[in-house]
């Protein structure tokens, strides 16, 4: 039995190694990308980097006890930036502890960048991707084994360490497989976009899908999501927001592949009509290496980046570029 089990463990090491050497072989190449744009060179508005602004934003923090350590270091120093959204005046970006012994954080920050506060999360998942829900005053935050958090928008604003989600472990993953283990169901990106909410999963071979639920909320206060639709999606997306202009309405990606390859941001135009967008028009906008979440606030584009974390000190960027939505969707 014993034999058997070894057996069957490297056959399944071997067909992730496989599937690895593929996409490294294809990373982020799309025969139907109509063209390519450079956001360094041509787009970015504003960059901003957390670490300048923990040095000089801490000092006057009432919060120095839960940051800073007795040598006056960031306790949470392996942290890495995952998601970015927008909560009334404050933007948010959630990270996950590299080496998984701290709890995940929420960063509270102004629209200036200024650091506000911090909040430990009620769990130690990767949080991939987090969205506000303005009709429901809610942050969803994606959670682990294929389930999605959700926290009150009052826990967010008075809570000044820890906060407990007000709807916990919501399963939304069938049809989600992680590319860690196929075996298991992962949300790696979510977004919401008025009464919906997207969940999505990451993946390196041909099994990325983007599901969709109706978000709705009775007297009692009890969560209901309606599953909507599922869409069949391209490899190795991280980030996902919609836009709309007039009478289209457009979806942003964020795609990436490890430390060697330049990520993509990728606009389709979007339609419930479309269930398969691997092989739809598209336009790709080049964009730094290791891009994680990007979120719309208005006509802006915030791109965040994780090579901030000192887990990559050697790719670093900026850790969060702004831009202007309609430059990049003009583009299309």
């Amino acid at each position: 039995m014993e034999k058997k089990k070894k057996k069957f463990t490297s056959c399944l090491s071997a067909l992730a190694i496989a599937a690895t050497l593929i996409a490294s072989r294809t990373t982020l190449d799309n025969s139907t990308l109509v063209s390519r744009y450079d956001l360094y060179n041509s787009n970015i508005e504003k960059s901003f980097d957390f670490d300048e602004n923990f040095d000089t934003s801490y000092e006057n923090s009432n919060l120095l006890n839960l940051i800073f350590d007795d040598q006056n270091e960031i306790i949470y120093e392996d942290m890495v930036p995952q998601g970015i959204t927008m909560v009334e005046d404050y933007v948010l970006v959630s990270a996950y502890d590299a080496n998984y012994m701290n709890k995940s954080i929420l960063y509270f920050f102004d629209k200036d960048f200024n650091f506000v506060k911090s909040l430990n999360l009620d769990n130690y998942a990767h949080v991939g991707s987090i969205s506000y829900d303005e009709k429901h005053r809610l942050l969803w935050v994606a959670g682990r084994y294929g389930c999605v958090d959700a926290y009150s928008l009052s826990s967010l604003i008075y809570a000044s360490s820890d906060i407990k989600p007000i709807y916990k472990d919501v399963y939304v993953g069938k049809h989600l497989p992680s590319y860690v283990n196929p075996f298991l169901n992962a949300v790696s990106y979510l977004t919401v976009d008025g009464d919906y909410l997207y969940v999505g999963n990451y993946s390196l071979i041909d099994n990325a899908n983007l599901k969709k639920y109706h978000i709705s909320i009775d007297e009692d206060r009890t969560l209901h999501l309606k599953y909507k639709a599922t869409y069949s999606m391209p490899t190795k997306v991280q980030g996902i927001s919609f836009y709309h202009d007039n009478d289209k309405d457009y979806m942003f990606l964020s795609r990436s592949f490890g430390k060697k390859y330049n990520s993509v941001i990728q606009i389709y135009e979007f339609s419930d009509d479309i269930i398969d967008y691997r092989g739809e028009h598209s336009v790709a906008i080049e964009a730094p290496k290791m891009l994680e979440q990007v979120t719309i606030d208005g006509n802006d584009l915030y791109v965040l980046n994780e090579s901030q974390a000192k887990k990559y000190y050697k790719t670093k960027t900026d850790t969060v570029n702004k831009t202007d939505v309609k430059v990049l969707v003009n583009k299309y």
